[in-house]
């Protein structure tokens, strides 16, 4: 890097003021120092992340809507989906319905309706489609509430055939 190249680098302080380092030795020095405080958020802020997980899973029944989701796919012949794990991105797509209001009663009717229509076929649950049709992944559905609402009228459906 050439000293012209350097010159429209900038150190900030903690305070939001740029420090102007006289020599190149200096601004090395800043720069670490900025790049040590900016480790330091970004740890913070991970384990701010990774606290609203566990809070998460003791605050609303995650694992047992996880366990219900493969149990159900499992039965419906998905047998790879037994060795599934409950990845950070599910706890948090999960954790997202539960605080929009949804309960463990709307998770099993949605995990009810992703085992009985397993593909969704311009923009709408199936039974039968192709190979990259198939939508089973509760992050999937819980990406949007019309996705998981659309799971819970199927899962609904399919509870009220089996009493019939």
């Amino acid at each position: 890097m050439s000293g012209a190249a350097a010159r429209h680098l900038r150190v900030i302080d903690g305070n939001g003021e740029v420090l102007e380092p006289s020599g190149p030795e200096e601004q090395v020095r800043a720069l670490e120092q900025a790049l040590v405080r900016s480790q330091r958020t970004i740890d913070g802020l991970r384990n701010q992340l990774a606290d609203k997980r566990k809070t998460a899973r003791r605050t609303y029944p995650i694992d047992e809507t996880f366990e219900d989701w493969k149990a159900k796919l499992v039965a419906a012949g998905l047998k790879g989906k037994a060795k599934c794990k409950l990845s950070n991105d599910r706890v948090d797509a999960i954790n997202a319905m539960f605080e929009a209001g949804y309960t463990l009663a709307d998770f099993k009717l949605v995990n009810t309706g992703l085992a009985a229509c397993q593909y969704v076929v311009y923009g709408r649950r199936q039974q039968t489609g192709q190979a990259k049709d198939h939508k089973v992944d509760i992050g999937y559905v819980c990406e949007k509430a019309g996705r998981f609402e659309e799971a819970a009228r199927i899962g609904h459906i399919v509870n009220k055939a089996k009493e019939a």
